[in-house]
Formats: structure tokens, C-alpha cells, sequence
């Protein structure tokens, strides 16, 4: 014996669009701590801006022509300086003078390698990400990439 059809409940929620003053509100900032023993502490990294990784790239592309390869020189203290910060995400005070970039860099190999690693994945940037970034030309698929000796 059947009897009326039972109503079934939909499982999937009711999407929420959002505005711009929505997204504009929300905090997306991933922050994250990290040891550092060779300096005597901890210090937090955050991820990037779409903004700041922007600025970013263009401080390390090197373009001639159509061709563009990453210039490598100081190349973790640039996006340190950038991504080093408090536990709420604000910049390190002193990372905006003129000698940040320079003393930075003039720091421990493995800490900054240990930090950009970091930085590099709270911000988005995957092997293929970096493969797009140093291609030479939209013809070129040699499939080098500067990442395979670090």
C-alpha cells in the first residue's frame, strides 16, 4: 500500500550572492606562525593582497622585448618585507625604511627560504603559477623554470 508522496528536503542551501560591500568587509588575510630558532623566536607571515602580489611581481620581472625572465636578486627579502607582520597581520614597524630590503636580505639563507616558501604558499603561488610567470614568450614551452634548483 502506497501512500502520498513524501516531500523530499532539499539539501542544497540557498546560494548567497555578494555585493562589493560584502566582499569589502570581509577579512580573507591568512596569517601564520612560524619558528624561527636561528633568530631566537617566532614571527607571522600573511598572505599577499591581490594588490601587493601584483607589485610584487612587477619588482622581480625583468622584460626585454617580448621576452621577460625574474630577477633573483633580493628576491625573498622583497616578499618578506612585504608578508612579515604582527599577530593581527599589520607590517612590522621598520620594514618600511630605506635599509629594510637591504638588512633583510643580508639575514640567515634558511630563514628567509623557510619564510618565502611560506609566504609563497599563503599567497597563491603554485609551480605552474611561477611556469606562467617566467615563460619568454606565448610560443615558448621549454618548460624550464628557475624553481627546480631551490
Amino acid at each position: 500500500m502506497t501512500g502520498p508522496p513524501r516531500k523530499r528536503k532539499d539539501r542544497v542551501s540557498a546560494k548567497h550572492y555578494l555585493s562589493f560591500k560584502d566582499i569589502k568587509a570581509k577579512a580573507d588575510v591568512t596569517i601564520r606562525e612560524v619558528d624561527c630558532p636561528e633568530w631566537g623566536g617566532t614571527v607571522f607571515v600573511r598572505s599577499m593582497s591581490g594588490f601587493e602580489k601584483d607589485q610584487f611581481e612587477a619588482s622581480v620581472m625583468v622584460k626585454s622585448g617580448r621576452d621577460r625572465d625574474i630577477d633573483f636578486h633580493n628576491m625573498r627579502a622583497k616578499m618578506l618585507v612585504i608578508v612579515l607582520c604582527d599577530k593581527q597581520g599589520n607590517r612590522l614597524e621598520g620594514l618600511d625604511s630605506p635599509d629594510a630590503l637591504t638588512d633583510l636580505g643580508k639575514k640567515n639563507a634558511i630563514v628567509l627560504d623557510r619564510l618565502f616558501k611560506i609566504a609563497q604558499e599563503l599567497s597563491g603561488y603554485t609551480q605552474e603559477e611561477v611556469d606562467r610567470l617566467t615563460k619568454n614568450s606565448p610560443g615558448d614551452q621549454s618548460g624550464d623554470s628557475p624553481t627546480d634548483s631551490q
